[in-house]
């Protein structure tokens, strides 16, 4: 008897994730005869874990990774830079006075405002740093395999020379 999930390809060509069982027939001299195999298309069951997934670690608004995933992120960060003796970075960000688009803008506004701002950040950043939206207008970047102190305080210019030039939101 054997189980697992397999990569499957439909009659169009298509791959589906399929859960396998097989199980073997023996003869009445306990040879193997034949074999019985069951399918079980579980592509909407991969769908939804996957969902789950990114809800748990990634933050609804910006699909940036949340409190929990940054937790994590960090605790690897630190332990990497004790095996290459380098150094791990934190920068917190707050937007000074977002509470007055809000109020005066309304959420949606800075609900557009907040995505613009985490994708600019994230273009400043390497593709193994790490951002995270904490809630509301608070944002983590997290450096990984710095070795001067003088690296972050450069990727802070950019990231704040980024945030300087006027956003167009609606």
């Amino acid at each position: 008897h054997w189980e697992g999930e397999i990569y499957n390809r439909r009659k169009d060509g298509g791959l589906y994730v399929a859960w396998l069982r097989i199980s073997a027939i023996r003869n009445e001299r306990g040879q193997v005869s034949n074999y019985v195999c069951i399918f079980s298309d579980v592509t909407r069951r991969k769908l939804s874990e996957d969902e789950l997934r990114k809800r748990a670690h990634h933050d609804p608004l910006t699909g940036l990774f949340n409190r929990f995933s940054l937790e994590e992120r960090l605790a690897q960060a630190l332990a990497g830079a004790r095996r290459t003796k380098s150094m791990v970075a934190v920068m917190l960000i707050d937007m000074d006075r977002f509470k007055n688009i809000n109020d005066s803008l309304g959420h949606t506004t800075g609900d557009r405002l907040l995505q613009n701002i985490a994708k600019r950040i994230e273009k400043t950043l390497r593709p193994g740093d790490t951002i995270a939206r904490l809630g509301g207008d608070e944002f983590t970047v997290v450096l990984e395999g710095n070795h001067r102190v003088e690296d972050a305080g450069q990727v802070a210019t950019k990231i704040l020379d980024s945030l300087r030039r006027p956003f167009t939101v609606g």
